[in-house]
């Protein structure tokens, strides 16, 4: 048998062959361009020569060259085969292992979820979504997600998580029981700079038909409004059910909806103050379940700013949470900042810092008691010292 070695190949469809005998050079089978594919590492095939099974021995010296000019030219190709196909290290360069990788994450944006509105106490139709990637632009799995309220009334189903193997974490948001604007930021763990910020907002007071009884966002049949607002019923009985308005004040618009069925919803915006009553007409007699809303004029009316001051030590790696009436309004605040919420009837109310860090401590009254002024904006102020 005689062992040829070659010093150029020709690339054919069949792959890479040898111009003196024609056969076909075998390569390793690496990705990458066509052209690159043939010269990636090759094995000889022996061509046969049944008169020798030897070499000769003058032809020794050139067999050596072309061998050694051979490997030059495979080791070439073979780099260009590497550089056009890189080492794949599982998603987000990591390899895929557990544990944290948030060293790797290059960008955290939001992937969906951002600017959607919603009624009271009603979950959100689509999940907040994170996504972590790192350089290029391949996602990042297992890296630590913290998610928080920071405005507004709101419950979420989860304040930690892990991003999957696409590196994305998504968490569902239930809105609270009054309407306005609501905010969750979503951190990485390891950082205490806020990574991205979801807006959302509550647009109707929801109002949820059973099937004795009508049900509003603080569990009454009696639900507190400022005229403008939007009230949606909701059918969560099996039966249907027919809404009329059985008083009013004068001028009032009247409640009048469709047949509601199951999941249906109906949506009524009071154009002034007053008080109306309603009932189900399907279902009415003389024990049949009422509903109540009262109405405030927006004179009646004003706004309600809460500021938190940093009195000594250093603040905080979290923010505390700021209560009006147990939760009827609530958002998150840090030293420095200060919060407003917007048409708060003209009443006392329960002003409350929660959340307080046990290395801190509120200087003054908490919870103390702050009267609203109608078309106004009331001011307090809390004092935080921490050690």
């Amino acid at each position: 048998m005689t062992t040829r070695f070659v010093t150029s190949v020709e690339i054919t469809d069949a792959g890479p062959v040898t111009p003196d005998t024609g056969n076909v050079v075998h390569g390793s089978g690496c990705a990458g361009p066509r052209r690159m594919r043939a010269f990636c590492p090759m094995r000889f095939e022996a061509a046969r020569n049944d008169r020798s099974t030897a070499l000769v021995p003058g032809r020794r010296l050139k067999a050596l060259s072309g061998l050694v000019v051979f490997v030059l030219f495979a080791a070439l190709f073979q780099t260009a085969c590497d550089e056009d196909n890189p080492p794949l290290l599982g998603v987000g360069g990591g390899g895929g292992g557990t544990g944290s990788q948030d060293s790797l994450v290059s960008e955290f944006d939001i992937l969906s979820g951002d600017e959607q509105t919603g009624s009271t106490l009603e979950t959100f139709r689509e999940p907040l979504r994170i996504l972590a990637t790192d350089g290029r632009g391949f996602g990042v799995s297992d890296v630590a997600v913290r998610w928080e309220l920071t405005r507004g009334v709101a419950t979420l189903s989860s304040t930690s998580d892990l991003t999957d193997s696409t590196g994305v974490s998504e968490i569902l948001v239930t809105a609270g029981s009054v309407l306005g604007p609501i905010e969750v930021q979503a951190y990485l763990e390891s950082s205490s700079v806020h990574g991205s910020v979801f807006d959302l907002l509550v647009t109707a007071v929801q109002i949820q038909i059973l099937s004795d009884r009508f049900v509003g966002p603080l569990g009454s049949d009696t639900v507190d409004v400022v005229a403008g607002d939007t009230i949606e019923w909701l059918n969560r009985d099996v039966q249907s059910h027919l809404l009329r308005s059985v008083d009013a004040p004068e001028g009032g618009a009247v409640i009048r909806s469709d047949t509601l069925r199951n999941s249906d919803r109906y949506r009524f915006v009071p154009n002034g103050p007053g008080t109306w009553v309603y009932e189900d007409q399907i279902n009415s007699s003389v024990t049949a379940p009422r509903g109540v809303i009262r109405v405030a004029g927006r004179q009646e009316v004003g706004s309600l700013a809460v500021e938190l001051v940093l009195a000594a030590g250093e603040p905080p790696s979290r923010a505390v949470t700021v209560t009006v009436d147990g939760g009827l309004f609530a958002s998150s605040i840090r030293p420095g900042e200060t919060v407003v919420f917007p048409a708060v009837s003209a009443v006392p109310h329960v002003v409350r810092l929660r959340d307080v860090p046990l290395n801190c401590v509120v200087a003054g009254d908490n919870p103390r008691s702050i009267t609203v002024v109608a078309s106004d904006t009331v001011r307090t102020s809390f004092e935080l010292g921490c050690q």
